[in-house]
């Protein structure tokens, strides 16, 4: 498995060189992420989701996803970059919903966020997950294990596994869980256990800009976080509002006639001049077909969504 092999370089490069920002990278097989630290429940109630909507989303966390199904979305696109992402969520975490209730799921969580939490006992709650994982998936973290195990312990490690896999740990549980739809109270995230087994979640490694390649389309909902942060990458110096433009109309294509695409998720929105993605020359004024809603309010941030409405026919 050439997954294996990569993220076996990852847990190599983390232990040895210690975890490095320079190192976590967007690529193909990089750090991802345990949890979203978007208010993913305000903006999906702002969007108002349909249990027969057909949703494409980027997978990330995979909190979207989950918090989808929580909602009565029964089939499930996703997509990243990322192939990592893929074996964090729909294999750690997913197993993580199915074997625990609320309370264990987030004692389970504030274990594997701890960064010094000590690598047997983070091996010994991943092995437990393991007859919860699909076979693909049960196969990767076995092998993870192993070789981390012997890894540390040839180094004189006694480190985290799962904080040398995310990008960072989650800075406020207490903040994320009212964040996040599935995780707001027992009752939500009950509904969500007892919909998993029954909800299909597929997934595609690929970039925003290669959707249409990759999905034949007719999606009601897509749901791109705040990727366009990163397409400095792809466009460089020329990462402009016209880039934009051609982005949207491409994505249209794999859109229904009245389908809504949530473009990107601003952490803190103040003014019309404000630069809207990283490293970018698109604006605020800029937008012209594109809307602007604020999500939450709070004396220091105002975190929005950009959503782009299709008009087909």
């Amino acid at each position: 498995m050439m997954e294996v092999y990569k993220t076996k370089k990852i847990i190599t490069h983390n232990l040895i060189k210690g975890v490095n920002p320079d190192y976590q990278r967007l690529s193909s097989f990089s750090p991802t992420y345990i949890a979203s630290n978007e208010n993913v429940d305000d903006y999906l109630n702002l969007i108002g989701v349909k249990p027969n909507q057909k949703v494409l989303t980027v997978l990330a966390s995979g909190d979207q996803a989950f918090s989808l199904i929580s909602m009565g979305i029964k089939d499930i696109d996703t997509f990243d970059i990322n192939g990592l992402a893929e074996y964090m969520a729909l294999g750690l975490k997913r197993a993580m919903i199915l074997k625990y209730n609320y309370e264990e799921f987030k004692n389970a969580l504030e274990i594997f966020n701890d960064y010094y939490t000590k690598e047997a006992q983070v091996n010994e709650l991943i092995s437990d997950l393991l007859p919860f994982m699909d076979l693909k998936y049960r196969v990767f973290w076995q092998k993870i294990l192993n070789y981390n195990h012997r890894l540390q312990k040839l180094l004189f490690q006694n480190q985290n596994l799962i904080s040398l896999l995310v990008v960072e740990n989650i800075k406020d549980l207490n903040t994320y869980f009212k964040n996040i739809s599935y995780l707001k109270n027992a009752n939500v995230y009950d509904t969500l256990r007892h919909q998993l087994n029954d909800a299909n979640i597929s997934f595609k490694a690929c970039n925003v800009t290669k959707l249409t390649e990759k999905f034949a389309g007719n999606y009601d909902l897509l749901i791109l976080s705040n990727i366009m942060d990163y397409l400095f990458l792809n466009y460089g110096l020329d990462w402009t509002y016209p880039k934009l433009l051609q982005l949207e109309q491409d994505l249209e294509k794999i859109m229904s006639p009245e389908g809504l695409i949530l473009l990107h998720y601003i952490f803190s929105y103040d003014f019309v001049d404000q630069k809207l993605f990283g490293f970018s020359h698109v604006y605020a004024k800029d937008l012209i077909d594109e809307e602007i809603k604020s999500i939450a309010n709070s004396p220091k941030e105002n975190p929005s969504i950009i959503l782009k409405r299709c008009k087909k026919g």
